[in-house]
């Protein structure tokens, strides 16, 4: 199997899911999932699964396949270096909001007629494609932390039950262990031997003997786990912390600035979409 998830730097500017929306609840004993995968996709030999879990989490809200091969020479454009290998969680939210997705049937290229190095090349790319990709553009990213909660496994989960029925799902990674690979209908229970950091995306909350287990949506072809998912355990799940988990979520940025910046929470959003119009309009009046 192939990787390419990078270490996360710390940035304390990332926005707080519970900070903003508030500490969700524990979602109740049963099996859920907030979306159905459109497919499940395959890097092949690549290091491109950050882009390949970014484009399946905006897919839940978007309802169309998308480029993960665009979205990886995005990222490689913010990084300023088509060469390095794979990407971190951060720049990838980045490219979300500040690019957006192109649709797959709109891509001239994919993995199916070009190698890595040619696709994260983004002067390869047709330029016009960014003004396509825009239409689905996100407003803001929201990093996910165990603040509440006991531990991240559940910090997760709640932060899913918190978003059902909007379609939101969880993109995040860890170290993959070369025994998960051929987990036994895809459940994975326990710790094995490092091989790659990953990114994957996670949609659900799955009981084994009573057991609750994070359904996670993996890049690399349906011929591995129950068709490209698995199921990971609470012991193992914790591990992604050293990454992060991050949400999209279609919360203006300047709202979600200003709800931050106050300490406020979403119930105030009101009060601060009044003082934001108040402020933009003293603006403008000054500047005129």
């Amino acid at each position: 199997m192939n990787y390419g998830l990078n270490l996360t730097p710390k940035d304390e500017r990332d926005f707080v899911l519970s900070g903003v929306f508030g500490t969700p609840e524990l979602p109740p004993d049963v099996d859920f999932t907030v979306s159905t995968p459109l497919g499940i996709k395959d890097q092949r030999d690549s290091s491109m699964c950050v882009a390949f879990a970014s484009t399946e989490v905006s897919e839940d809200e978007e309802e169309v396949q998308l480029s993960p091969e665009w979205f990886y020479a995005k990222i490689k454009e913010r990084e300023g270096d088509p060469t390095t290998y794979g990407a971190n969680l951060r720049d990838a939210m980045k490219v979300a909001v500040n690019k957006g997705f192109l649709k797959q049937s709109d891509a001239p290229f994919s993995l199916d007629t070009n190698t890595q190095d040619y696709l994260a090349d983004w002067t390869n790319w047709p330029s016009g494609l960014d003004e396509i990709a825009a239409i689905h553009k996100k407003q803001s990213y929201f990093k996910i932390f165990k603040r509440g909660h006991k531990d991240y496994f559940d910090a997760i989960r709640a932060s899913l039950w918190q978003f059902k029925g909007k379609n939101q799902s969880i993109i995040t990674g860890l170290i993959w262990c070369r025994e998960w690979t051929n987990a036994k209908n895809g459940i994975i229970r326990i710790k094995g031997t490092p091989e790659g950091g990953h990114a994957f995306k996670i949609y659900g909350q799955q009981f084994f003997d009573g057991e609750p287990f994070l359904i996670c949506q993996l890049s690399n072809g349906t011929q591995i786990g129950d068709g490209g998912i698995f199921y990971i355990s609470r012991e193992v799940i914790n591990d992604c912390e050293e990454y992060g988990a991050f949400m999209l979520v279609d919360l203006p940025k300047e709202q979600a600035e200003f709800l931050t910046t106050y300490n406020l929470t979403i119930k105030s959003l009101w009060f601060a979409k009044i003082i934001i119009w108040l402020r933009n309009f003293l603006n403008g009046k000054t500047r005129g």
